[in-house]
């Protein structure tokens, strides 16, 4: 999800203190699987105050932010996405290696990206976090590595670029994994090879 943590670092705030509190989120979260986490849960395990919370994260949405900065900077697959989304000349196989890496990486920040999309909903700091991440980075470089296939005139007939964009958006989105693999059940080791086949017949001509 790109770097782009927006929460302001409290130079009160230690290192080690934020970074005690970020391992103890990322456990409950990953451990529960589940949206009820809450900022008091978080505090009991870190062994910290509410305020010290508040002066490092603001609340649970930075700390939803500051767990995805923190896998994001460890990440091979997006320093990768990163680089495919800023070549100043894209080839056609840029586009399908950046959603293969995408979907390498999405089971790893899943719990902590849905706990996000949800807070979206209500809270417009995490929703400022969510469009940052999914709209304006990620589906972003979706859509400039798209062009050399509408170039090339890969796409169905009279799909529109954004339209494809939207389509192939939506089906690797974090939703989608928790419609599929929470929900029904898909294996989570062919959720990435079937999503890719789903978009290859959406998209393209035959």
């Amino acid at each position: 999800m790109f770097y782009v943590g927006k929460m302001p670092k409290n130079p009160a705030i230690s290192k080690a203190t934020r970074n005690a509190i970020l391992d103890a989120a990322w456990t409950l979260t990953v451990e529960r699987q589940s949206l009820d986490l809450t900022q008091a849960e978080i505090c009991r395990a870190a062994g910290v105050t509410r305020q010290t919370v508040y002066l490092a994260f603001g609340g649970l949405p930075g700390i939803l932010d500051a767990m995805l900065d923190r896998q994001d900077e460890g990440s091979a697959e997006l320093r990768e996405m990163i680089a495919l989304r800023e070549r100043e000349r894209p080839e056609t196989e840029d586009f399908w290696r950046y959603i293969r890496l995408w979907l390498a990486y999405l089971p790893r920040i899943y719990p902590v990206a849905i706990l996000l999309d949800a807070a979206a909903r209500t809270d417009p700091s995490a929703a400022r976090a969510y469009r940052t991440r999914m709209h304006d980075r990620f589906r972003a470089g979706l859509r400039r590595l798209l062009d050399p296939l509408a170039r090339g005139g890969r796409l169905r007939e009279g799909l529109d670029p954004e339209v494809a964009t939207d389509i192939v958006w939506s089906q690797v989105h974090p939703t989608s994994w928790r419609l599929l693999v929470e929900e029904r059940g898909w294996p989570p080791q062919e959720f990435g090879s079937r999503q890719e086949a789903l978009i290859r017949a959406a998209i393209l001509r035959f």
